[in-house]
């Protein structure tokens, strides 16, 4: 039986986090909150389960001691999920047993069949049911509840969740990844540390991840020095590793600074995701993506490209800034 435990644990409100008194501590803990029922759905009348039907005839009878087919059992499955309420302390949250007693990577319904008969004949079945089955039909609830988020990656920040499920293993890999992304980031930083231009073309397309300046203004690469711009890739190859490298490592780099640019001087545009030529508001592809292709990639597009290279000289011209 491969056991597998989780937590759910309160997403502290700003607040709480500042009160680090014994006595605040104290008071807190003695704050009874826990996992109540929802609705199914925002125009359902329905408790929600979180489970789906098969599985709720599966695991449900466990716990009511009723058969799926008496005519009173989706009643005695809705008082259930009306009733349900799972506790979460402040401090350490509630831990639950969610482990399968077969795979923990397959579902509830999944089964082997032995070669031992039943009753009629038919190969036995044996379910992958859970180890816990309560604490597993818990967490399948508190799971799908809308004040409750998947991971502590989610609920982080978002006042809108009050609860969050914790995977003791997810973590662990989470930070394992987390120091992956690091090492590569800090490898990628010493490769382009010299080239100027990639450097700018990173820091153009990660400009909203730029920290501001101590007045609140934000940093305009186009004014930074070729010492300063090394400084703040460093800073995003230390900070935000993940989504600098993810920049810095896409092929099309160059094509999407240009795209960028075009956008910066109005002769390309957005419109929610879709990139147009504002001129004539002409579609160059649905995202960012589409666009790029189809700008740089489609022999038919040459003409238009060379136009706005060519638009875009002379705006730069005109501002007497250097391309």
């Amino acid at each position: 039986m491969p056991s597998k435990k989780i937590y759910i644990k309160r997403n502290r409100p700003f607040v709480h986090e500042q009160l680090r008194s014994t006595e605040a501590q104290e008071y807190l803990s003695y704050s009874k909150r826990g996992i109540g029922s929802y609705y199914a759905s925002k125009n359902s009348s329905r408790q929600g389960t979180g489970l789906s039907d098969e599985e709720v005839k599966l695991l449900l009878p466990q716990i009511l001691d009723i058969r799926p087919d008496d005519m009173e059992f989706r009643k005695k499955v809705a008082a259930f999920y009306i009733e349900i309420n799972t506790p979460v302390p402040h401090e350490r949250g509630t831990e639950l047993e969610i482990g399968l007693e077969l795979d923990n990577d397959k579902p509830v319904t999944d089964y082997i069949e032995k070669e031992e008969k039943d009753k009629e004949g038919k190969p036995i079945r044996v379910y992958n049911l859970p180890i816990n089955i309560e604490d597993y039909v818990r967490y399948r609830h508190a799971l799908k509840h809308p004040h409750c988020a998947p991971s502590p990656e989610l609920a982080k920040g978002n006042q809108t969740v009050d609860y969050y499920i914790e995977d003791p293993e997810k973590v662990l890999v989470n930070q394992i990844n987390t120091v992956d992304y690091a090492d590569k980031a800090l490898q990628m930083y010493q490769q382009i540390r010299n080239e100027p231009k990639k450097i700018k073309m990173i820091l153009t397309l990660l400009q909203m991840e730029l920290p501001r300046k101590s007045a609140g203004q934000p940093v305009i690469v186009e004014k930074l020095t070729d010492e300063e711009r090394v400084l703040y890739v460093r800073q995003l190859a230390m900070n935000k590793a993940e989504k600098f490298l993810r920049v810095a490592e896409d092929k099309f780099l160059q094509q999407k600074y240009i795209l960028n640019e075009l956008i910066s001087v109005n002769l390309l545009k957005r419109a929610g995701t879709s990139i147009l030529v504002t001129s004539s508001s002409e579609p160059l592809g649905i995202n960012e993506n589409d666009a790029v292709k189809n700008l740089f990639e489609d022999p038919a597009k040459a003409p238009l490209l060379a136009l706005l290279k060519e638009e875009f000289r002379a705006i730069k011209d005109r501002q007497n800034i250097q391309v």
